[in-house]
């Protein structure tokens, strides 16, 4: 993974924790972070394929590339109508050789949008399939 803007510890960011704050870093020292300029962008080559990833978010944010957590990619949208269609976008996903580790569903799955519902007609095994 390479990316991220001024960072004094080479261009694989694989196993650090990065800060993206824009700051006059004056005298730094090797292990400072965060130094200048941040970019929230990112380079990622796996398997053979490149995939850039840009964040637009103008606050103070922070970057784990594996070293306290490999928080994967996660799927959301408003307007999953069934848990066949969800289950046709992890199946695309994986054709596409796209890892995720979460499909998020907003109220969609509820029954006529009521908190701690389930539409069991347009997602019969969600409740079964809780907690994993």
């Amino acid at each position: 993974m390479f990316g991220l803007g001024d960072k004094a510890r080479g261009f694989d960011r694989r196993g650090h924790a990065f800060e993206l704050w824009n700051t006059d870093a004056y005298g730094w020292k090797i292990d400072a972070d965060p130094l200048y300029k941040s970019l929230p962008f990112w380079l990622c080559l796996r398997d053979g394929r490149a995939h850039g990833v840009f964040v637009d978010h103008p606050a103070r944010a922070h970057a784990d590339v594996g070293k306290r957590h490999a928080l994967g990619h996660h799927q959301s949208r408003y307007g999953y109508k069934s848990e066949e269609e969800v289950r046709g976008v992890v199946a695309r996903l994986q054709r596409d050789k796209i890892p995720t580790d979460a499909i998020w569903l907003d109220i969609d799955y509820q029954d006529g949008n009521a908190p701690f519902t389930v539409n069991a007609k347009a997602f019969p095994t969600r409740r079964r399939l809780r907690g994993h």
